[in-house]
């Protein structure tokens, strides 16, 4: 445990909701091993996000849990670096938060073969708290 600034900060196990980001199509067409071990700026101007030499776990924590504002737990099983391609060109500039969800769980599975699986399960979590 931590004091500073009069919070108090420590980590703890604790049930949450959270997505499983799990594989439902293997050897889908956006998800391809990388082979030139170089990244790139993964936004571009088409309106596609293009994730190169990601691990899955990189893809979930920093791609989703954003977007979702939920904690995502990897699942797929897939461990090396990944060139990730997600095409979100039909109505993606005008949509509302849930509608781009939607829109990025309908991609997931047609473009990459992967699903987000809602369920609650224990997750360690930093619990900041007003100091006593």
């Amino acid at each position: 445990m931590i004091t500073i600034l009069w919070l108090t900060c420590r980590k703890e196990t604790r049930g949450a909701n959270v997505l499983l980001l799990k594989v439902k199509f293997p050897n889908a067409t956006g998800l391809n091993r990388n082979t030139d071990h170089v990244t790139r700026d993964p936004f571009d101007k088409d309106q596609q996000f293009t994730f190169s030499n990601w691990s899955t776990s990189e893809f979930a924590a920093n791609a989703l849990e954003p977007l979702f504002e939920t904690p995502i737990v990897d699942q797929t099983g897939l461990v090396r670096g990944f060139d990730i391609k997600v095409d979100l060109k039909p109505d993606f500039a005008e949509a509302d938060i849930s509608e781009l969800r939607q829109i990025l769980e309908q991609a997931l599975s047609d473009q990459l073969g992967l699903e987000l699986v809602p369920t609650n399960m224990p997750i360690k979590m930093l619990v900041v708290e007003k100091a006593k």
